[in-house]
């Protein structure tokens, strides 16, 4: 992915600043860009969530660490965390940097979830209708 960063900033840059024209386009006749169902609302819409998905790959392929090559580090004990004599301090870096992905994944839908529970109210920021009156969010 890191490889891939500086292209997804471009394309992300780009493709929202064609989302925000289609965005302006739709407002400027008098329709809404986020909820309007005419062709370029959508593609807009569209736009806008490939914009995001882009700056995704951006910060993660930017943010990535670069690796030591392994004929660099060949004599060196504790190097690579999948090495038996690995130290245990970097087999617990290696698993909580993958076992993350997961948690990350999931912990939009455990906070809506508990926050239900909670506040009824609070179920409308998170896609569903509001339980007391029925209204979708956004309406």
């Amino acid at each position: 992915m890191r490889r891939d960063g500086v292209v997804a900033a471009v394309l992300g840059i780009v493709l929202f600043a064609a989302a925000g024209a289609a965005f302006v386009a739709v407002a400027d006749a008098g329709g809404d860009p986020f909820t309007g169902a005419g062709s370029v609302a959508v593609g807009g819409r569209a736009l806008f969530g490939a914009a995001g998905w882009c700056w995704v790959v951006a910060i993660l392929g930017l943010l990535d660490r670069r690796r030591r090559p392994s004929h660099t580090q060949a004599g060196t004990a504790g190097a690579d965390p999948r090495v038996p004599g690995a130290s245990r301090g970097r087999r617990l870096y290696a698993y909580l940097g993958e076992a993350v992905l997961p948690l990350y994944i999931l912990h939009r839908r455990t906070t809506c979830w508990c926050g239900a529970r909670q506040s009824p109210g609070f179920s409308s920021a998170c896609g569903r209708a509001d339980p007391r009156t029925g209204v979708p969010p956004g309406t």
